[in-house]
């Protein structure tokens, strides 16, 4: 336990296991009940953590969980505690220049490492990077490694890994020695066995679904949502039929560049809930980055988003506009506000959002905190905490205290 997190729970230790699963032991797993109680957890700096799937985690990017190599990181999973993992252990004897982690599922929950190798030269085989993974079961405590494909190239580096709620796990490399990215891949946590592959560039992943362009030529491309179980594609976009402002075809394609900022709280821009598309000079699209549904331009300038009521706080206060109500919550399905506030009354309160979550706006003014029911449009509720995350099945709320979802 490091000394910026306590908790009431036991810590496991994750240790490196190649073979047959050990038994499992007191402090590998907490005991399951049908409604774990609440625990409350203090990080020195709560803001360095952040969710990812079904886990906590520092030095979170894009990319996935990072951690420098050889020095691992730490992980924190709800119902069990805080792990250390380092790819070092995971992988005995090995020199590791690259890891990362992904989370997958929300009851057996498994942890994902992607490692890069360093492999010394030998008689006539030179020194060369090879590829690793292995998952860990919280059911037994122990790593497992994953028998993947052979991914051996003279300098190899981890592009992206994400995970999904069903147990399989996007992974992509980036070849050096080609200057180009390897396939997409999406891999069984279990087994190591690719379900799906696919060419192209990798953008926006959320906890199950990741943006990929399908390059053809300059400028010129398919870009769509996959889901990352399956493979399956839930939304997609041919550029060739997009016609710019100017009159060009074949516009300049951005995917998730921040205008949707967490899935339903500011600060975890690299998991949207919601996929935005946009082209240079030309139209702009919203997808439901989970479904695949194409959503209405109101979602535009969203600074938060609820898949649970579909809606999205929108702030378009300072931006070139005619409109006095630029603080609204919308539907994201129909454009319709269902909750509005005029510039003048939001400037004399200093209204600001903290967070959005099933159907209720939690922000403070300048009279305190307020929770807007947006069901009822009630504003007479106020509030000592907000939801933080939604961290799998439990939520983490601003004061620390992890809580199953609906207890």
């Amino acid at each position: 336990m490091t000394s910026g997190c306590s908790h009431s729970e036991p810590e496991p230790t994750a240790t490196a296991h190649h073979e047959s699963p050990a038994p499992s032991t007191p402090e590998a797993v907490e005991s399951h009940t049908p409604t774990p109680a609440p625990v409350t957890i203090d990080f020195a700096d709560p803001n360095e953590w952040a969710a990812v799937g079904t886990v906590l985690a520092r030095s979170v990017s894009s990319q996935g969980i990072g951690a420098f190599p050889g020095e691992g990181t730490r992980i924190y999973v709800p119902g069990v505690g805080e792990l250390a993992v380092n790819a070092a252990d995971i992988f005995p004897g090995a020199t590791i220049v690259d890891e990362k982690y992904a989370s997958t599922g929300d009851d057996a929950v498994r942890i994902v490492v992607a490692a890069i190798e360093e492999m010394p030269g030998s008689g006539l085989t030179p020194a060369h990077h090879h590829a690793r993974m292995a998952s860990y079961s919280l059911e037994t405590g122990t790593w497992t490694e994953l028998s993947i494909p052979s991914w051996d190239s003279d300098r190899l580096e981890i592009t992206m890994i994400g995970g999904s709620p069903q147990g399989v796990v996007l992974v992509q490399l980036w070849d050096d020695e080609a200057s180009e990215s390897l396939p997409a891949y999406g891999i069984d946590a279990h087994t190591g066995a690719i379900v799906w592959q696919q060419d192209g560039w990798l953008s926006s992943p959320t906890f199950g679904s990741v943006a990929i362009g399908e390059s053809r030529t300059s400028n010129c491309e398919i870009v769509k949502g996959i889901d990352i179980a399956s493979g399956k594609t839930l939304w997609s976009f041919d550029t060739r039929k997009i016609k710019t402002d100017s009159g060009q075809k074949c516009a300049s394609t951005s995917i998730g560049d921040g205008s949707v900022w967490g899935t339903w709280l500011e600060g975890l821009s690299e998991f949207d809930a919601i996929h935005h598309v946009s082209f240079e000079y030309g139209p702009e699209r919203w997808y439901d980055a989970h479904t695949g549904e194409r959503l209405s331009d109101e979602t535009d300038d969203a600074r938060a988003y609820d898949p649970i009521g579909r809606l999205a706080f929108i702030d378009r206060d300072g931006l070139a506009n005619d409109d006095d109500d630029n603080v609204r919550v919308v539907d994201v399905v129909t454009g319709k506000a269902v909750w509005k506030l005029d510039d003048e009354t939001r400037h004399k309160l200093n209204f600001r959002v903290d967070a959005l979550y099933n159907k209720k706006l939690y922000a403070h003014t300048e009279n305190g905190t307020v929770i807007v029911d947006l069901a009822t449009g009630d504003d007479s509720q106020t509030w000592s905490r907000y939801p933080r995350a939604e961290v799998g099945t439990w939520i983490w709320w601003s004061d620390g205290t992890l809580e199953v979802s609906g207890s």
